[in-house]
């Protein structure tokens, strides 16, 4: 087995038990010691693969959202790409509220923040091209940013929002305000030169 199948399978290993632990406990009760014993391993293991246990929690939440969205041809699927984040916040929504509740707003943001820059990046793009716009790097970066953050925000204020709109409902309020803003904003900077 090649090092980098058992290097997964080790940080595998390490989500699964913190999910485990995560059932009965908060996550600022649960030390990477606790961890490391439920899997017999050494201190060094764990640290190998992570800094701390909050490292490992990125990871894990990485893992299930990338290795589904990278699956999807951003351009093309957006929508799908939207709805799946949605009903992976509503389906693992206590997982995410322990880790809300010990984190915070900041940093659950930040969990979503690089795969929803990478939806969010491909979309300007693909609208800069097929409008032959141009616009500088510094402004394309501001709207990329800008759109990650308006979709962040909508996934971390979901897991606390007890009545908020099904998932299609939800998407179609996001097209509502990204689509038409999107491409009026790319047209201004472009026709202003920025």
């Amino acid at each position: 087995m090649s090092e980098r199948v058992t290097s997964l399978n080790t940080k595998r290993m390490f989500a699964d038990k913190l999910k485990e632990l995560l059932r009965t406990k908060p996550l600022n009760k649960i030390k990477a010691t606790e961890i490391i014993r439920l899997c017999g391993v050494n201190h060094k293991t764990f640290y190998y693969h992570f800094n701390d246990i909050f490292d490992l929690v990125h990871w894990m939440l990485e893992q299930e959202t990338v290795g589904i969205i990278s699956q999807y041809d951003v351009v093309l699927d957006f929508d799908d790409v939207v709805l799946y984040m949605l009903r992976y916040v509503r389906e693992n929504n206590h997982l995410l509220n322990i880790l809300y509740d010990d984190i915070g707003t900041t940093h659950m943001k930040q969990i979503f923040y690089q795969d929803i820059y990478h939806v969010a990046e491909q979309r300007v793009n693909a609208k800069i091209e097929e409008g032959g716009f141009c616009i500088s790097d510094r402004c394309r970066g501001f709207i990329c940013r800008t759109l990650t953050e308006l979709i962040s925000g909508i996934l971390t204020d979901l897991l606390k929002e007890k009545d908020s709109p099904d998932d299609e409902e939800l998407l179609s309020y996001i097209h509502l305000l990204i689509e038409p803003s999107l491409l009026a904003a790319i047209r201004e900077a472009d026709r202003n030169k920025l």
